[in-house]
């Protein structure tokens, strides 16, 4: 293709301009875009013979849009001679199908794209593209050219069809969002986002994916829809793909809940990838479409509600494809070596004691019936005794240094007891505790702990035997804070090397095995702060506490009470905060008064276990105690939880 800075085609000028058929015709195309945006619109000629050369020249207002490019097509591309022309209020393209004799010699009759013309959206408005002749030419300082196609030598004037370009500041349309796909693992999300230029009622969507790349898991309600009180969300979940729907008001009263103007997630897809790649060089990406009257039964199509009514692809709505990227499968989770079944669970080559993984290890919390470590419980203001725990499966212990910080919430107020352990029945002859409870100091709280089994003489060589289980060395309480915003948390209690306690050495987690430190595996724990025990008999659902018999313990008065409590206008404190958890889900709120009230006016489920005296049935029965662990009682709040 040749390009010319300045030409005046064939002996067009020259020609007499004869009419064409009224089918014969110059086309621009229209696009509507948001400011900012690129819009893009077509350029084709109809003709009834075929056409050596083109002349054509249109324009705009560049206030709204602004021209950038034009894109010539691949039938003008062939031609020997091609002359365009782009500026920011106008457009001139030129084309000589044959210069030279050879090769094509016209572009044949009938519809022929000519290109694609690109603008900036600059302001809001529209911008008319009209063809102009006599008014713009190849090259500045050029003749302005007529709009023409040759025709046997001939030039002769087509019709004319004008397009335009609309810059709006909403455009209705459904998208994926940018980023949804998923890079290093095997699951990942997708969310639909609906830009509407007014409020949403309702809406529903029906994306689908390639099923042999992707399974669709589960379809949630977005962000932006999930902002309005849903009253309605309904999902479908096929191999193909996914339908939701969602209506804002579909309860009475009818309030006219909707979802504001403006740019709204409202959907989002879970997938998992049916073969992800091994590595990450095999990332790629797989299509997700939207589709109308495909999915779901019965099918469903793209469409939002608006005004009442609904707004889909024959009313504009434009439904943006995207992608999902899929990449290389997660990494095993490791599991852990077994130290006593005689497999190789974690696949490193050792078995059990040949395991470095079953060599030294510190631990701390309580001991289970089955050996293995686990947190402690306790309760605000409470006193708590932790055990801390050495192990060793095949060396003797000559000594050891512990190095732990804890959470500053707790007061560590004894020394290592060692009474029953096994330093105890060795006779260690050194043991050291440092305990710093300072939380101002700048290193938060720690405690040191140093033992040498044989420190004074004669010296005969004693150790702790090798140790195939954890064995406690000692124990050391603590005392909880006295705050009810403890409840329900875990203080940590960690092996932290480099901690100095109120000393200035730091001190690292070592056992002295043949006179050599190893730095053992460490088994960190926590004091879980919990409620304490259930204290009384009591009726799911009598909050007041009246207890009455023959089945009658739960009545309005009940739903009352719980709302009083919640909302007191003179203090009431119930007598046993689990009879008023209506719901057994550990805590007082607005839904045990409605558990209650469908009980007793809906038909809906007897509360839980023990029950309200009465059975479904009909027959009565006693009250019981709590068979769910949580941070109610019949005391008001044990521990002040």
């Amino acid at each position: 293709m040749k390009q010319l800075r300045y030409w005046c085609f064939l002996p067009a000028v020259c020609l007499l301009a004869l009419p064409l058929w009224a089918q014969d015709s110059f086309t621009l195309g229209t696009d509507t875009v948001k400011v900012g945006e690129t819009a893009s619109v077509d350029l084709t000629m109809d003709s009834t013979s075929d056409v050596q050369g083109i002349q054509l020249a249109f324009d705009w207002d560049s206030s709204v849009a602004t021209g950038s490019a034009l894109t010539t097509s691949a039938e003008v591309d062939a031609a020997d001679l091609v002359v365009t022309r782009v500026e920011s209020d106008f457009v001139v393209l030129g084309v000589i199908v044959d210069q030279d004799g050879t090769g094509d010699s016209a572009l044949p009759a009938g519809s022929t794209p000519l290109g694609t013309v690109e603008f900036e959206a600059a302001a809001l408005g529209t911008a008319s593209l009209t063809f102009r002749d006599g008014l713009y030419a190849t090259s500045s300082g050029g003749p302005a050219l007529d709009n023409i196609v040759v025709i046997g030598g001939n030039s002769m004037t087509p019709d004319f069809n004008g397009g335009s370009v609309e810059v709006v500041d909403c455009l209705p349309g459904l998208s994926i969002a940018p980023g949804a796909g998923n890079n290093e693992s095997t699951v990942g999300e997708a969310c639909v986002v609906l830009e509407n230029c007014v409020a949403v009622q309702g809406f529903q969507v029906a994306l689908g994916h390639d099923s042999a790349v992707l399974t669709l898991d589960d379809v949630t309600i977005g962000d932006g829809a999930a902002a309005v009180p849903t009253e309605f969300f309904a999902k479908e979940i096929g191999a193909d793909g996914g339908t939701a729907a969602a209506i804002f008001d579909a309860e009475s009263p009818f309030d006219g809940q909707e979802m504001a103007p403006g740019v709204n997630e409202i959907a989002c897809y879970s997938y998992s990838v049916v073969n992800p790649p091994a590595d990450v060089s095999g990332t790629f990406t797989t299509d997700l479409s939207f589709v109308d009257g495909v999915l779901g039964s019965p099918v469903k199509s793209n469409v939002y509600v608006a005004e009442g009514a609904s707004i889909g692809a024959d009313e504009g709505l434009v439904a943006q494809n995207g992608t999902f990227e899929v990449g290389p499968a997660s990494p095993p989770t490791p599991v852990p070596e077994d130290c006593g079944n005689g497999v190789d669970d974690d696949g490193d080559g050792d078995v059990d004691d040949q395991d470095s993984d079953c060599q030294q290890k510190f631990g701390c919390g309580q001991q289970l019936a089955d050996g293995s470590l686990a947190d402690v419980e306790s309760g605000v203001g409470q006193t708590v005794s932790v055990d801390f725990f050495v192990r060793s499966p095949d060396e003797d212990i000559q000594g050891l240094s512990m190095s732990i910080g804890f959470d500053c919430r707790m007061e560590a107020i004894s020394d290592l007891d060692i009474s029953g352990t096994v330093l105890a029945t060795i006779g260690a002859e050194f043991i050291s505790t440092d305990r710093d409870n300072d939380s101002t100091d700048g290193d938060g709280c720690e405690i040191i702990i140093g033992v040498l089994v044989d420190a004074v003489p004669p010296f005969d060589g004693t150790t702790i035997p090798a140790l195939d289980a954890f064995q406690s060395i000692g124990s050391i309480d603590f005392q909880l804070d006295a705050d009810a915003d403890l409840c329900g948390e875990t203080l940590e209690i960690n092996f932290e090397d480099g901690l100095n306690g109120t000393a200035q050495v730091p001190v690292k987690n070592l056992i002295s095995v043949e006179n050599a430190a190893l730095s053992p595996a460490l088994n960190n724990c926590g004091v879980v702060v919990v409620a304490g025990e259930e204290s009384a008999v009591f009726f799911r659902g009598d909050c007041n506490f009246s207890q009455e018999a023959m089945g009658m313990a739960v009545n309005i008065a009940d739903a009352a009470s719980v709302i009083s409590f919640l909302f007191p206008v003179a203090a009431y404190e119930p007598a046993c905060l689990d009879s008023c958890d209506c719901n057994d889900d550990g805590r007082i709120d607005l839904a045990d008064t409605f558990c209650i009230l469908n009980y007793l006016f809906q038909n809906g489920d007897f509360p839980p276990a023990p029950g309200t005296g009465l059975n479904e049935d009909g027959t009565t029965s006693a009250g019981g105690n709590d068979p769910t662990s949580d941070l109610l009682d019949c005391a008001g709040g044990n521990s002040g939880c």
